[in-house]
């Protein structure tokens, strides 16, 4: 069974004055060493600051059943008030673009999948900050330019019938799946409300093929000879 991470869903903390950088590579903002405090009385620090200001601001893309709870539960720890809007990542990544763009910074932090955070760091809008939980997470969870922090891996993995796949055809890789031997023999759950399947109708969508690959010419070439493997396309929703 071949299992890959393709995605990540990812949180990064912004606070005002950091968005309001020009959509451009990110520089450091004037708050920069609170967010990277890493002192013992940083909690409390952080903490005061939250209450001062009486509510935070979240995007998110997180589903309601997941995203709400641990709304609930940071507001009944911390007395902060939070104020979320939950969108797919494609609607948050606009809303933040527009909104710094038109000078308009009222969003703390975003929590949604790693294509579309990576695009707002690299719109200038994010700043790297410290977290004690950092040292709780595997490397994968972090870029190179730590601008934000895993808090969730999507898993995408592929089942084979062993009674029809032989040992020798078992696919190791994305591009296994373009051979020959495949075509008319592949099936892909496509969800209309998935994250992937949104657009593209099937699982291997060229962005997270190329955050996972990073290339861009080869992620392609893969993806469009799977378009001509005669793949079976099921919505178990439909």
């Amino acid at each position: 069974m071949l299992i890959k991470t393709v995605a990540a869903a990812l949180f990064g903390a912004c606070m005002h004055a950091a968005l309001a950088q020009p959509a451009s590579a990110p520089s450091a903002g004037p708050h920069r060493a609170l967010y990277m405090y890493q002192g013992a009385d940083r909690d409390a620090k952080v903490i005061a600051g939250a209450k001062k200001e009486k509510q935070v601001v979240v995007y998110t893309s997180l589903n309601t059943k997941d995203s709400v709870p641990i709304t609930q539960a940071f507001e009944k720890k911390y007395g902060v008030k939070v104020e979320l809007w939950r969108s797919s990542s494609e609607k948050v990544l606009q809303r933040a673009v527009i909104e710094a763009r038109a000078g308009r910074f009222v969003v703390d932090a975003f929590e949604l999948n790693g294509p579309e955070l990576e695009a707002i760091y690299r719109e200038g809008l994010l700043e790297e900050f410290y977290s004690p939980h950092f040292k709780s997470l595997p490397p994968a969870a972090f870029p190179k330019h730590r601008h934000y922090a895993a808090d969730r891996f999507n898993f995408f993995t592929i089942a084979y019938n062993t009674n029809l796949v032989k040992p020798s055809e078992v696919p190791n890789s994305y591009e296994d799946l373009a051979h020959p031997r495949w075509t008319g023999r592949i099936g892909i759950e496509a969800r209309e409300a998935g994250p992937v399947a949104r657009r593209s109708r099937w699982w291997l969508r060229p962005q997270y093929l190329i955050l996972e690959l990073g290339v861009i010419v080869y992620a392609l070439s893969i993806a469009l000879r799977l378009v001509y493997q005669d793949a079976l396309i099921a919505n178990p929703g439909s």
